[in-house]
């Protein structure tokens, strides 16, 4: 054989060579894309889940706020009805002392 066709032979068996490198990372690649399209959907659905709870959470501070201030108005309503009692009780006392002192003057 002539010394450039075995050179040929020889760069054409290295281009094969390096073919077959290129088409075992082309792949690879296309492995690691379908894996990173795979994770890119699971991103977007873990996002979305996180944007549905967040906006529920928001709904449930909404109550919340509006039960605490129900129950400050509740609170308010109770003991102003509590101290309304503790004065009439104040006031039926002081009466039936009044009206014990009245007796035990008449009768003394």
């Amino acid at each position: 054989m002539p010394p450039n066709q075995t050179v040929f032979e020889k760069q054409m068996e290295e281009l094969r060579a390096d073919m077959r490198g290129m088409r075992a990372t082309m792949g690879q690649i296309a492995n690691a894309l379908t894996k990173l399209s795979i994770l890119e959907e699971r991103n977007l659905a873990m996002h979305q889940s996180v944007e549905k709870i967040d906006t529920r959470l928001e709904k449930l501070e909404a109550k919340m706020s509006a039960i605490e201030l129900e129950q400050v108005r509740a609170n308010a309503t109770v003991d102003g009805a509590t101290k309304t009692v503790k004065v009439m009780w104040a006031v039926v006392g002081g009466g039936v002392l009044f009206l014990g002192s009245q007796i035990i003057q008449r009768f003394a």
